[in-house]
């Protein structure tokens, strides 16, 4: 089988290449050829992180496939890779140029990125970042309720007064002040894919400053808690709905998430190969770890009373607006590389959660959100991006939630603990935070 004819279109120059008809006979015969030797993909899966997959035994598999690349310039390459299951038939597209590479962007049956470098006939591929969010099957045998609701009756959410909402409008600078709480970094200390945590937590943790009408030390709750005791996600995906479902069940037996204090976030889940996390233990039990620590039955949380799903820039402009910030889906591919501005990529497929505080208007570009990322304040406009309506998907699935009740100085509410924490130590299995 040999490589299929593909074109590409980019700054009005068409290009057509036609790989030969022996080519993959070629590479039986001649393997040690330019194109043929076994070859190295490097993975950017966002975060900073980057690993590298080799592929062996090319020539073994039956379906073959090219990434098709030029530099603009006369010179020109191709890499003729395999795909094991199915013929992966795609249209590659000038997406982005990076310095001396140039990003392609593959549709169709799969998503696939390539970055092709030049020197002498060289070409490199970058595969595109692994979803984060799992498929709607996988999320429903978890027992999550797809864009679920916790009430099957009139969501709270449909009570909200509709008004004339402000061109410009950020919990972030509301009135001088910022109910914003801190940017995270799912990747650190190593890879996560908790973004569907992060978001989620972040815009709970908003809210709750927005409860406290900002005063006070800023409550920051734990995503580890999440990880290790949700049961709706792992450092291999998730989804917009699962966290606040699992809180609100939690939260009707009169316990909450726990604080960033007691359960600090180490980016691993029982099922995570990464980094260290085959030395942690990420049960779900108030005490997972060695040494004259105490398992905590009592401990600083935060509950829900209610929470919904929508979808739509009106009801995400309503809820945000009367409530504060909710969490989304949206397509990171075209964020690995943002730096700054407004995105107006349409998107392809949301694979990532993130948490949307407010939005603005520009006057060339119009309407924009403004949304929080986990992947640091170094990445981004200080970890946040602006991405314009109807781009990147992101009003497509959102999850928004009430705060119930919390604990906090103000609320002297507090169980005052010791350092080992053995006067609140836990009783039996039932509470689960170390």
């Amino acid at each position: 089988m040999s490589c299929f004819l593909e074109s590409w279109q980019a700054n009005g120059m068409r290009k057509e290449f036609k790989f030969p008809e022996d080519f993959r006979a070629s590479c039986q015969a001649a393997p040690n050829q330019t194109g043929c030797k076994p070859w190295e993909e490097v993975i950017h899966w966002g975060g900073g992180r980057q690993g590298t997959q080799r592929f062996e035994n090319l020539w073994d598999e039956p379906y073959v496939f090219a990434v098709v690349v030029a530099d603009g310039k006369g010179s020109e390459g191709y890499q003729c890779l395999l795909g094991s299951q199915r013929i992966l038939h795609f249209t590659a597209l000038l997406a982005q140029t990076l310095h001396h590479s140039l990003l392609f962007q593959a549709i169709r049956m799969k998503f696939f990125k390539a970055v092709a470098t030049f020197g002498f006939g060289f070409a490199a591929a970058q595969g595109n970042r692994r979803s984060e969010l799992l498929p709607r099957a996988e999320v429903e045998k978890l027992g999550i309720v797809w864009r679920g609701n916790a009430t099957n009756q009139q969501s709270t959410h449909d009570l909200l007064e509709a008004t004339e909402y402000p061109s410009d409008f950020s919990w972030c600078n509301k009135d001088g002040k910022s109910y914003c709480t801190m940017s995270r970094n799912q990747h650190i200390p190593q890879y996560c894919g908790s973004c569907w945590a992060h978001g989620a937590i972040s815009a709970l943790g908003d809210r709750i400053k927005i409860a406290r009408n900002a005063q006070g030390v800023d409550i920051n709750l734990a995503v580890q808690h999440l990880l290790n005791c949700g049961g709706v996600g792992t450092c291999k995906g998730g989804s917009v709905d699962g966290p606040y479902q699992w809180l609100m069940e939690i939260s009707k037996k009169g316990t909450g998430i726990s604080y960033e204090t007691a359960n600090p976030y180490v980016a691993c889940s029982s099922d995570s190969d990464e980094g260290f996390c085959k030395h942690v233990d990420t049960s779900c039990k108030a005490l997972n770890e060695g040494g004259p620590c105490t398992g905590l039955g009592e401990f600083p949380n935060a509950t829900i009373s209610d929470y919904g799903s929508i979808s739509g820039a009106d009801a995400m402009m309503k809820e945000i607006f009367h409530r504060g910030p909710i969490s989304c889906g949206v397509d990171a591919n075209p964020l690995l590389n943002y730096e700054s501005g407004i995105i107006k990529t349409k998107g392809e497929g949301v694979d990532h959660v993130v948490s949307v505080v407010g939005w603005g208007t520009d006057p060339k570009d119009g309407m924009f959100w403004i949304v929080r990322n986990s992947w640091g304040e170094y990445w981004g406009e200080m970890g946040y991006f602006r991405v314009a309506k109807g781009a990147l998907l992101l009003e497509d699935q959102c999850s928004w939630a009430v705060p119930g009740s919390f604990t906090a100085a103000e609320k002297k509410n507090q169980v005052h603990c010791h350092e080992g924490g053995d006067n609140c130590k836990a009783e039996g299995v039932a509470q689960m935070v170390v």
